[in-house]
């Protein structure tokens, strides 16, 4: 695998202290009060990015596109520190192990590189399905990787010597999304597919590869047309959980579904605990934001909203995009959301409570 060394690229060089000043969204939730702001940062692709990842510190963002590039961007000034590119097609999925040291990225036919980020040399290299890489997630101690395919079942990879430690098999036609419990005890995956049965998240133990829970309620909210001489039966159109990750203490699940929704789960028992619906379009994604009770979320609006999940409302919300918004990521400390879009740019925001 070829790792590129072009270090002219740059993103569009504004300052963070100027571009704070301009204030996108500003309410008052249960926490207290919350301000949302263009920090002015704009990362550039030549195709639509499908995954993005902080560094644990938060002085990094990690972007995985369509064009098969991963790139590595400075922060806070916006300087590109470094790309490479992965085996096969698209770059899509990257994650960054807890003590920032390595990076892992997915792509077509299965394929999965881990990187050393301080020479960025490559580490190991493993295929593990037939299919689209959809998710990479690290365990908490960095020792072994979850790795969801787009056909289906979830790999845990040992990272010591990249063999496949153990495939989890849910039965359902594609996995979106795999995340770990901050503990490590618990695997969320997000799934899809053509019922309103394929649209769950299901928990795992990680250990054993046992399936616990389920996390089942969202379903298609649309119907097609009927077929001439159908006209009594409705076809239900396939629906996605497009996204599923853990809060800080690991006893909620925030879900993000094609049929208009943020949904949040008690990890414990697998039992809804509350429904926000937006408006009339798909959510990509959705994350808490630090230990508050506030989660961002994606929407195909171009939307970035932050809800008040005990309040069930809109606390904060900005146009992020002129197109479809893929997908996000929150910044550990939880002051930084990083949004990106069909057209391949990805923005970075400042979140503020006070």
């Amino acid at each position: 695998m070829k790792l590129t060394q072009d270090r002219r690229r740059r993103a569009i060089p504004i300052v963070w202290l100027l571009a704070s000043l301009l204030l996108i969204g500003c309410n008052r939730g249960a926490g207290g009060s919350i301000t949302l702001r263009d920090t002015g940062l704009r990362f550039q692709h030549n195709r639509p990015v499908r995954s993005v990842v902080f560094s644990p510190s938060g002085e990094a963002l990690f972007t995985a596109s369509q064009d098969g590039i991963v790139r590595a961007w400075d922060l806070p000034s916006g300087a590109l520190n470094e790309e490479l590119r992965v085996r096969t097609g698209w770059a899509s999925a990257v994650a960054v192990d807890p003590s920032g040291r390595s990076l892992s990225a997915g792509s077509h036919g299965g394929h999965v590189g881990t990187w050393n980020l301080l020479d960025w040399t490559l580490q190991s290299e493993t295929t593990v399905a037939g299919d689209l890489i959809t998710g990479v997630a690290f365990d908490p101690s960095g020792s072994s990787l979850a790795v969801a395919g787009l056909d289906g079942p979830i790999y845990i990879v040992d990272l010591a010597d990249g063999d496949l430690a153990m495939q989890l098999s849910p039965g359902i036609q594609r996995t979106n999304w795999v995340a770990f419990s901050p503990d490590g005890s618990l695997l969320v995956t997000a799934h899809g597919g053509p019922t309103s049965e394929s649209m769950v998240a299901l928990l795992w133990d990680p250990t054993t590869g046992q399936e616990l829970r389920a996390l089942a309620g969202h379903s298609s909210p649309i119907t097609e047309a009927p077929a001439p001489g159908l006209e009594s039966e409705a076809v239900s159109i396939p629906g996605d959980v497009n996204s599923a990750s853990f809060n800080s203490t690991g006893e909620l699940v925030v879900t993000s579904g094609s049929d208009y929704t943020v949904r949040l789960w008690d990890a414990l028992t697998g039992s809804q605990v509350v429904a926000l619906a937006g408006p009339g379009a798909e959510v990509s994604w959705a994350a808490f934001v630090g230990s508050r009770s506030v989660v961002a979320a994606t929407y195909w609006d171009g939307r970035l909203r932050v809800w008040d999940y005990e309040l069930r409302e809109v606390i904060a919300e900005t146009n992020a995009a002129t197109g479809l918004l893929l997908t996000g990521a929150v910044s550990l400390a939880g002051d930084l959301i990083a949004t990106s879009d069909e057209h391949g740019v990805v923005r970075v925001w400042h979140v503020r409570f006070e």
